[in-house]
């Protein structure tokens, strides 16, 4: 009989050791839950916030961009000249006589020549470029969260808050 009275006495402290094992663990797991609920609660409301404000950020650009290319140009221009030309010579030049013979004369030329004219200049060439352009700078960019990404997200978290309740 003592042997009977040793093993219920180790089965009621076993028995007692697991219930306080068992109701820690449930008090664990409450406490768990609670704080998963508060962290979707707060997850909720961040998303909440995000769907009202646009999410911003700058991105910053350093690039090196190449241009090569040939650039046809076929123009034709036309160039007034309205001038005047000053002109300010001697001609020496002769002629025979007959009793004298051959004179040579100095004929003086002081005049002024106008001129007139639209002179026009085809422009046929092709010009090569070849260089290459650094981009740096940084753009700001705002984007909005669109309620079609926002809603299926808010339904997914509710989901998961009514399960954990």
């Amino acid at each position: 009989m003592a042997k009977y009275k040793l093993w219920l006495t180790v089965l009621s402290v076993l028995v007692v050791v697991l219930l306080l094992f068992n109701g820690a663990l449930i008090l664990a797991w409450l406490k768990a839950r609670s704080a998963a609920l508060d962290v979707l609660a707060s997850v909720r409301n961040s998303v909440a916030v995000m769907g009202r404000e646009p999410f911003e950020t700058v991105v910053h650009i350093d690039q090196e961009i190449p241009l090569n290319t040939v650039v046809p140009v076929s123009q034709t221009l036309t160039v007034p000249l309205d001038i005047e030309y000053p002109l300010s010579t001697s001609v020496n030049t002769y002629f025979n006589l007959p009793v004298l013979g051959q004179q040579e004369v100095a004929i003086p030329i002081d005049t002024v020549i106008p001129i007139q004219y639209d002179l026009t200049v085809p422009l046929h060439m092709d010009y090569p470029i070849s260089m290459t352009y650094r981009l740096q700078m940084d753009v700001p960019i705002s984007v909005e969260i669109p309620d079609e990404i926002r809603a299926p997200v808010d339904q997914f978290l509710e989901q998961i808050e009514s399960a954990l309740r």
